[in-house]
């Protein structure tokens, strides 16, 4: 790291692009949650892997992390990288979901690993 042998211009642009990635990765995110409501919604086992709430939240946090990849496109205003639209909501609800998605996968590590025990044989 030797700023002082760059343009400012350079490290400007470098900084510009690493948000823009940063902000921008939303469609990824996107396409993860619509698997996620898929998988819980095709689901037929008893007892499901996710539960139902877990694909509508998922459906939500699809809809509304959307506006995060209008950063590359608007400079100012709502549906900049810094608007309310943009980044703030998306970032409240990626945590909640984040959060959610957590607590939903260890309970189903937890389930799992109780359906597989083997069943233990009383003693006489």
């Amino acid at each position: 790291y030797r700023l002082e042998q760059r343009p400012p211009e350079i490290t400007q642009a470098l900084n510009d692009v690493f948000w823009l990635m940063f902000v921008g990765i939303v469609g990824t995110l996107v396409v993860q949650a619509l698997v996620l409501t898929t998988a819980t919604f095709i689901d037929r086992s008893d007892p499901p892997t996710f539960p139902r709430w877990f694909g509508y939240f998922n459906v939500w946090y699809a809809l509304l992390a959307v506006p995060g990849g209008a950063v590359v496109i608007f400079n100012d205003g709502p549906l900049a990288w810094n608007g309310v639209f943009a980044f703030w909501i998306p970032l409240g609800v990626f945590s909640v979901w984040a959060i959610a998605t957590s607590m939903v996968m260890l309970r189903s590590i937890s389930a799992e690993e109780a359906a597989q025990k083997p069943l233990t044989t009383r003693s006489p």
